[in-house]
């Protein structure tokens, strides 16, 4: 706890760039016949049979802009733009995963990795976690 306290800023400053990171990995990677492709997260548009994602760069923002709001020691409001990007993160998931190209390729049996959305969420409890338990600790 006492490590928590004394390096929070630094531990949600590593938060956001987990999140930050995570929109450069595969948000899906579809295996098949022994071939592997992946659909970026910094890449999620709809262009005929081509899905993209373009809205990491949303999620870069809000992992930015949290980032500054604690550097301006405005922890509590970094909440609001670490939550945006997990919002948009597991928004981006459920449309993936529901898109019909996509059940066409598990029909084939094609195996599908999700990739980024489980990084953003590991980066959102770094960059939450120490704001929360802090904000715990001051209403007791």
């Amino acid at each position: 706890m006492e490590f928590i306290k004394k390096n929070k800023n630094y531990i949600i400053w590593a938060g956001c760039a987990i999140i930050a990171i995570a929109c450069f990995l595969p948000f899906v990677k579809m295996s098949a016949f022994g071939q592997s492709e992946g659909i970026k997260f910094i890449n999620v548009t709809k262009d005929g049979n081509d899905m993209k994602l373009i809205s990491g760069w949303f999620v870069i923002v809000a992992a930015a802009a949290s980032a500054a709001l604690v550097y301006l020691k405005k922890e509590k409001y970094s909440l609001i733009s670490t939550g945006i990007a997990l919002f948009i993160t597991f928004y981006d998931f459920f449309k993936v995963n529901g898109d019909s190209s996509m059940k066409a390729v598990k029909a084939f049996g094609a195996k599908l990795t999700y990739v980024a959305p489980w990084i953003v969420l590991i980066g959102v409890v770094l960059a939450a976690g120490p704001v929360i338990m802090d904000m715990i600790k001051k209403e007791k």
